[in-house]
């Protein structure tokens, strides 16, 4: 009996698929927001969103702004985080109704030269205001912003 030997069948040769430098930026970005998006909607939890939103009734007490802080924590259930020398000698005139907790903050802090920041946890953190020409100046945090150039347009050119 003879060996029967099949020649190699032919193969369609195909093109490979190049993905070009603004193909591959786009489909990173594009990943980047797919997985970026969950964990942004983590930052602040169902509670603390709701704790914010929420209209609370206040009954902060007249003294300290340290002890009126920490009461304001107990009645909303959002902590306020501050070093003690930015509260140190500074007295909150008291506070008493119903208020959404931005407000009731806001209303607390006035006249004490401090600002609250909200922070993504949904918490507040509690830093001195500048003071220009007589005026209390809100300074914002820094932001950074960055770019790349990219010589290639939609065309591939």
């Amino acid at each position: 009996m003879q060996a029967v030997r099949s020649s190699a069948t032919s193969c369609k040769q195909h093109t490979p698929f190049v993905i070009k430098p603004l193909q591959r930026g786009i489909m990173l970005a594009l990943l980047g927001v797919a997985i970026a998006a969950p964990i942004n909607l983590l930052a602040v939890t169902p509670a603390q969103a709701d704790a914010q939103q929420q209209i609370h009734t206040f009954t902060l007490p007249a003294g300290s702004l340290e002890s009126a802080l920490a009461a304001f924590s107990a009645q909303s259930g959002i902590n306020v985080s501050f070093t003690p020398d930015v509260v140190q000698g500074k007295s909150a005139t008291g506070l008493s109704g119903q208020y959404h907790a931005d407000e009731a903050l806001n209303r607390m802090l006035a006249g004490s030269g401090l600002q609250a920041n909200r922070l993504a946890n949904g918490g507040y953190s509690l830093q001195a205001m500048r003071v220009v020409d007589g005026s209390e100046v809100v300074e914002l945090s820094a932001v950074e912003v960055s770019g790349m150039a990219i010589d290639e347009s939609a065309w591939g050119r």
